[in-house]
């Protein structure tokens, strides 16, 4: 079911998150050279990138309802991207009444909102 660059990105990320620690993310934030946060995020695709970014904004959460009201973004595009972001680890999903809601996973807060 998944293509290769679905195979390929989960292997990167995988590969990221166990060399990324406490101490290496110390060391990342003191060298301006590496910035993770581009790195992550240029492996998303667009819609994909429109929800991190959305989270991030909202300090890692929102509901689903709210996202699906984005432009571009209808019901059933939000449902497969956030399944798919799901599947790669990237943020989980909570039901909560007729609608989701939407965590960055604690890995991807860790690296996208410093004060979390």
């Amino acid at each position: 079911m998944y293509n290769g660059f679905e195979h390929n990105f989960e292997k990167n990320l995988r590969i990221i998150s166990n060399v990324v620690n406490d101490d290496t993310m110390e060391a990342l934030e003191q060298t301006s050279a590496l910035n993770l946060n581009g790195v992550i995020l240029n492996l998303l695709n667009v819609n994909e990138k429109k929800i991190v970014k959305k989270l991030i904004v909202q300090n890692g959460a929102s509901l689903q309802s709210e996202i699906s009201w984005m432009e571009n973004m209808g019901k059933v595009k939000t449902h497969k991207t956030i399944r798919d972001l799901a599947r790669k680890g990237i943020l989980s999903v909570e039901k909560t009444g007729n609608t989701n809601l939407i965590h960055l996973t604690e890995d991807i807060r860790k690296i996208f909102l410093k004060n979390s």
